[in-house]
């Protein structure tokens, strides 16, 4: 059967780029990821569509030394079967691809297509304040074993990929296909009238908390954190407000944020896939975190809750604000000083080990802090050109300077690793993580150290002892799996390894 459009879809994020370009009249293909939010929201919008689903690929794009080759027979593997996926698919038939990153499924089928004479547009879907947040890696900064890596990704995917360095991970793309956009949505309004939604019954006194969720930011104190919020949210129903919860749309994230307390029977929980930014021009006051919801253009008012929130250091409260202002790149309001006087633990401060230290209450420590910051800086810069022992001698002063930093000793970890001093190393990073036991560059470097070193059982309890915290660290998810696969396959070479002869 002929296509007229083909639209290659990853999430339901930016859906609205889809909705506007479709046309129900035409012979339409939606080709999507296996994910579950986004299969519920075509079930529900557009049950009668025709959809094919392309498993993604499983690949960690900055693999260890041992992976190199099994993860290259992985995607010699996934290029036989994903080719013959669009078979039928050919020209005149016109392609709408919504994935510039971390899709390699498509890039693959993306790369075939392209082989066959098809016209494809690329639909960039990160909002430019976003994009300000991305850098591409130049190749010859790659160290040599992941820029060989990245070439052979090339050559057996068949697109040119480039490394993209986003605020707390690192991921592969495309490139130059994508310019900007010449289509520009229509207004969720318009959508709202052309398609059939089943919207929540929404009064004046109704109010949208938009999840974040909590799980997901880096170095916050869950706890703590949970219980201002909470304490806010039960402040509004006092008041007589209905709130209704939108989760996030990760099919990764299990439930939302009030599950588990006082208020998770006492709000309207909405379902996942539905698109937010269709509904907060029906509510008179909206409230989230760093949610790209809340940099829509609404009637009514938007407040943050990013205060609200308390985390084990100032570098992680920093990067929340780094990413909150290049997300929402809005000004919001901020909740009245009488809501804020019920919060409970309004002046907790995280005083314990596992929680660091609140630097803003202590401007020596803060002003020491910047310091060891500044010659961290100094000795990455430095190790990064190769003058391994000006990067030591800084590390080593930042230490002196601010025995407390964390990052401190995830980079001595490092060097020390580097230069074949594996005790060392493992010394450093186990004393960084008795600072911040949930800091995630300790986590990913020490993993790794104690993989390699063959030191599978605490690398196993490192991994498993952070996601207890933080179940839907896809890096650190990431970095779990593939270690895990490693595991498994030495496993099986052990116990396929040759047997002595009966006599022998």
């Amino acid at each position: 059967m002929p296509y007229d459009k083909v639209y290659v879809i990853d999430k339901v994020f930016a859906i609205n780029y889809f909705l506007t370009l479709y046309r129900p009249e035409e012979s339409n293909l939606i080709v999507m990821s296996d994910d579950k939010t986004l299969e519920a929201f075509f079930q529900d919008v557009l049950p009668d569509q025709i959809r094919r689903i392309v498993p993604r690929i499983p690949i960690n794009y900055f693999p260890s030394a041992g992976e190199f080759d099994m993860q290259l027979l992985q995607i010699d593997e996934w290029c036989k079967q994903y080719r013959d996926i669009l078979f039928d698919i050919g020209p005149p038939t016109k392609i709408y691809f919504f994935s510039k990153y971390n899709t390699p499924h498509f890039f693959i089928l993306i790369s075939d297509l392209k082989k066959r004479g098809l016209d494809i547009e690329y639909i960039n879907l990160v909002p430019p304040s976003f994009a300000k947040g991305i850098e591409r890696i130049a190749e010859h900064s790659l160290s040599l074993p992941h820029l060989m890596h990245l070439q052979n990704l090339k050559r057996k995917i068949g697109c040119n990929l480039y490394v993209y360095k986003f605020p707390l991970w690192v991921d592969i793309g495309l490139g130059d296909e994508y310019k900007d956009n010449a289509i520009i949505p229509h207004s969720w309004e318009k959508l709202d009238e052309i398609f059939s939604w089943k919207k929540p019954h929404i009064s004046h006194n109704t109010v949208l908390f938009v999840d974040g969720p909590m799980e997901v930011f880096q170095g916050l104190n869950i706890d703590i954190s949970r219980d201002r919020v909470v304490g806010f949210l039960s402040k509004l129903i006092q008041l007589g407000k209905e709130i209704h919860l939108k989760p996030h749309y990760d099919e990764r994230l299990n439930g939302h944020s009030l599950v588990g307390t006082a208020l998770e029977d006492k709000v309207l929980v909405l379902p996942k896939y539905f698109p937010a930014e269709l509904l907060v021009h029906d509510y008179p006051e909206i409230y989230g975190f760093n949610s790209l919801t809340l940099a829509t253009q609404v009637s009514g008012r938007k407040f943050t809750l990013s205060k609200m929130l308390v985390f084990d250091s100032k570098k992680n409260e920093d990067l929340h604000w780094y990413l909150f202002k290049i997300t929402v790149n809005a000004a919001l309001d901020d909740i009245s000083e009488e809501l804020m006087e019920i919060l409970p633990n309004r002046d907790a401060t995280a005083t314990s080990p596992d929680v660091g230290r609140n630097v803003d209450q202590q401007p020596a420590m803060s002003a020491l802090l910047k310091e060891a910051a500044l010659l961290n800086q100094q000795g990455e810069e430095l190790f990064n050109n190769g003058d391994v022992s000006g990067a030591l001698e800084r590390f080593i002063r930042a230490r002196t300077v601010a025995p407390d930093f964390a990052a401190t000793y995830n980079n001595l970890g490092v060097v020390y690793w580097q230069t074949g001093q594996a005790q060392r190393s493992i010394e450093y990073f186990t004393e960084g993580l008795s600072l911040e036991p949930h800091n995630r560059d300790l986590i990913i470097n020490f993993g790794q150290v104690l993989t390699e070193t063959e030191r599978h059982k605490e690398a196993k309890g490192l991994y498993e002892h952070y996601l207890a915290g933080y179940p839907s660290d896809r890096i650190i998810l990431d970095a779990y799996n593939s270690f895990m696969r490693k595991i498994s396959i030495m496993t099986e070479v052990v116990s396929d390894g040759p047997k002595k002869e009966e006599g022998a």
